[in-house]
């Protein structure tokens, strides 16, 4: 019969986990056993004397496996990237990322808390079918930009890793323009980062196109533009284009299957500023994604303005003009922002 488990000593884990770790080991009394393993204690013996024994009265204890307890209490830990872990991850990826601290998920992979060499890093764990865009990173180097630190790849495998700065504490633009405690001088502010990045990217031939306020990190009052998955370098020597950008913010030019530019980034700061001004979400009103794609190619939707328009207003509506060649560069966005009163 089984019994409980008297005096559990302290559950010990390593302070960082191996995603490929065989089980977790406890110690029970200074005894290192299996979590699926159960102690059997000797069954008492049994009192057959005809006088009442009401010690000996049975009492039903139920007993959770150690299993399940490990499960409710478990702790989250960062990846360990050494390199026999690295060559498994790329072979097989991590199944189960519920043991690990997740960063964040999108599109084109999921991003996890890691420690490489002793320093605490962002992984980002992407199919290869999905990083080419990943590798125009590593030739910028900006302050309102995500450094990409390394990406560990192999032809014969099935994912790589991209190894980022480590931002503690860093929020989303997402989550902070729907803040009413954030005043107009600080999202301001943002706006001005974001064309920093920006324009450092297309001095450099690299065009974001995937730009949108949860692919914006804001770290100590900073933006950094991240994920640079949709990405593509020297546009002119791309032949054939697949944008996997989000619908809400791609250019009319990309929905038509035309070749993307550098006005194209611009169409999306135009969403962004909008959302920055009114605090709001584009085409929330539209639950057909079909739909906007047809509106905003064939009847020229955009989100609504509200009036009165302002400097700031009518910056965002030059920014996403149906005509490309209309749209303002990033330098003269700048420029204009200079002048915009809060």
């Amino acid at each position: 019969m089984s019994t409980p488990i008297k005096n559990m000593s302290k559950l010990l884990t390593p302070r960082i986990l191996s995603p490929i770790s065989p089980n977790f080991l406890s110690v029970f009394n200074r005894e290192v056993i299996n979590k699926y393993e159960r102690k059997h204690s000797v069954a008492k013996r049994i009192d057959f004397s005809k006088s009442p024994q009401r010690n000996n009265a049975s009492v039903e204890i139920k007993i959770a496996s150690i299993s399940d307890d490990l499960k409710k209490d478990l702790q989250k830990y960062d990846v360990l990237i050494n390199t026999p872990n690295k060559q498994k991850i790329i072979k097989n990826g991590i199944e189960d990322e519920k043991f690990f601290n997740v960063l964040g998920r999108g599109g084109f992979g999921r991003v996890f808390k890691a420690k490489h060499k002793g320093t605490t890093v962002a992984m980002k764990l992407v199919r290869k079918t999905n990083y080419i865009g990943e590798k125009n990173v590593l030739t910028l180097n900006h302050k309102n930009i995500v450094t990409v630190l390394e990406i560990v790849e192999n032809e014969k495998e099935n994912f790589c890793l991209i190894l980022m700065e480590y931002l503690e504490n860093c929020n989303t633009l997402q989550k902070m323009y729907t803040n009413p405690e954030i005043d107009f001088s600080k999202l301001l502010k943002y706006a001005v980062d974001i064309c920093e990045g920006l324009k450092y990217c297309h001095s450099n031939k690299v065009l974001h196109l995937d730009l949108k306020p949860s692919n914006i990190l804001i770290i100590n009052g900073n933006c950094k533009i991240c994920d640079f998955g949709n990405s593509v370098k020297n546009v002119e020597c791309v032949d054939h284009f697949q944008h996997h950008g989000t619908i809400h913010y791609t250019a009319p030019e990309i929905l038509l299957g035309k070749k993307p530019n550098e006005k194209s980034d611009i169409y999306s700061l135009g969403i962004i500023f909008w959302q920055l001004k009114t605090r709001k979400t584009p085409y929330v009103e539209i639950d057909n994604i079909e739909c906007v794609i047809y509106k905003v190619v064939k009847c020229n939707l955009r989100p609504e303005s509200e009036k009165p328009f302002d400097e700031f207003s009518h910056l965002y509506q030059q920014c996403w003009n149906q005509n490309q060649f209309e749209r303002p560069n990033v330098s003269d966005i700048l420029e204009k922002l200079s002048t915009v009163n809060c």
